[in-house]
């Protein structure tokens, strides 16, 4: 009876400490994801249903009072129901925080609060990587990941990342983290690659996250009340960031705390923002303003692309292979990256292991890409310019004439008119400057005009 009475204890309390443990993990910030159920735990209900069996049967018999095993049925019964409230006080804490987030926030809010040297960070849908906590291959790969990113390695825009170099080691020899940096320049030249550089040399945490995920004031305050002293969170598209939640900010980033919507000051360890943009004039002044330091990231050069993508590779290639990438990648190490995957998946299917300039050439002519990196769209848009008196189109009606959308149009067709000076701006919008003209009545098989009669129209 002894013997069934421990197991029945051991059980239940088994039971119990689950959701104890849970509960706690959950208000720690350090499960990713608490979203189960907290009501398919039967073991204690069967408990009580044979305590209370076992209860009634010696409740007939006259040594009810005497018996020492009926002492220990009624102490299991009492310790069962205290285990099932304890069980159900948990299991609904769990759930409310599930289905309630401004609970949540005020639950670990006020766990930061009574624990404020908790060394671990909170897990809140950003990427993490500690490298002083790795439990599973998902961050032992991230880990890994961050640890590929270092000055010495970095190919390109040297004075960038030399001054970059220069700003970490003089913080780190002060003993203080990398101050708060914008950074703003075409998509895909590095600016993620650039942050996450100088989090790794400066051997900090880094979070990345993008300024839509952030939807109210307590997204704001959970992604900041995670962070340790020294961490870096970059902030992609932070010129998207609402009125609101900068103002939220503001604090945080020059006398780290923020205020609650209950009114609540939180006082915060020195971190770093790391904001990237594309379109810094959209960061606000006052945002803007609270950066210490804004780097203009400049294209890439076609050597240091090459570059890149030789690094890169995992097959063998050619020098004049990664150079025919390069040329057609508008400086951008993102596109020459997405080319060399295509590539590469057409080398394989071809079942070889070296990549030869017949293979690139291949690639880009299936895709209808020429050796400047223009395809369909680009001269699409020439045409529509080409075919103006004035040589210029607002860039709406442009992008409505060749079946796109305007945001397309600046992200993927514009840069390539740009980097190759086929087209400016102008008072009438995008125009086609003369040497797009000429490249376009090559490449249609035209005639030209003068370039005295360009200028007249343009005028």
């Amino acid at each position: 009876m002894i013997v069934i009475l421990f197991l029945m204890w051991t059980i239940a309390f088994c039971s119990f400490l689950k959701y104890k443990i849970q509960y706690a993990l959950t208000i720690a910030g350090q499960r990713e994801s608490f979203k189960s159920e907290f009501n398919g735990d039967t073991s204690v209900w069967i408990l009580l249903i044979i305590s209370l069996i076992l209860f009634f049967l010696r409740l007939s018999s006259e040594l009810l009072l005497y018996d020492f095993s009926s002492f220990l049925i009624g102490v299991n019964f009492f310790v069962v129901i205290c285990l099932l409230i304890g069980k159900r006080y948990y299991s609904k804490e769990l759930n409310k925080m599930y289905s309630d987030k401004e609970y949540y926030l005020k639950k670990q809010i006020e766990f930061r609060t009574s624990y404020p040297d908790f060394k671990y960070p909170i897990y809140f849908g950003l990427d993490l990587v500690d490298e002083e906590k790795v439990e599973d291959p998902k961050m032992e790969k991230m880990k890994n990941h961050l640890l590929r990113f270092s000055f010495e390695k970095y190919i390109g825009n040297k004075d960038i990342s030399n001054t970059a170099k220069i700003l970490v080691d003089r913080f780190l020899e002060k003993g203080k983290p990398i101050p708060h940096i914008l950074l703003f320049g075409m998509p895909g030249t590095g600016k993620t690659t650039l942050a996450k550089t100088m989090a790794n040399e400066a051997g900090v945490n880094f979070f990345e996250t993008v300024s839509r995920s952030f939807r109210n004031t307590n997204d704001v305050i959970l992604a900041l009340t995670k962070l340790k002293r020294g961490d870096v969170l970059f902030i992609d598209e932070i010129h998207g960031l609402k009125i609101e939640l900068e103002e939220v900010m503001y604090s945080a980033m020059q006398d780290s705390y923020i205020s609650t919507p209950e009114g609540e000051i939180l006082h915060l360890p020195k971190f770093s923002i790391i904001g990237a943009t594309t379109i810094p004039e959209d960061v606000s002044k006052p945002l803007r303003d609270r950066f210490e330091y804004h780097f203009d990231i400049p294209l890439y050069t076609e050597e240091d692309i090459s570059k890149i993508v030789s690094n890169i590779s995992t097959f063998p290639m050619t020098e004049k292979c990664a150079k025919l990438i390069a040329q057609r990648s508008f400086g951008t190490p993102r596109v020459a990256i997405n080319y060399y995957k295509n590539i590469k998946i057409y080398v394989e299917s071809k079942n070889e292991q070296i990549i030869k300039e017949c293979h690139v050439e291949d690639v880009f002519a299936q895709k209808k890409i020429d050796s400047l990196g223009l395809g369909t769209y680009h001269y699409a848009a020439m045409e529509k310019l080409a075919n103006q008196d004035s040589f210029a189109m607002g860039i709406q009606s442009l992008s409505t004439a060749i079946g796109v959308s305007k945001k397309m149009f600046e992200t993927y067709i514009q840069p390539g008119l740009f980097y190759n000076d086929f087209i400016d701006i102008s008072t009438k919008g995008r125009r086609l400057k003369y040497k797009g003209l000429i490249k376009y009545s090559e490449e249609k098989n035209i005639d030209l005009i003068s370039e005295d009669e360009y200028k007249n129209s343009t005028i």
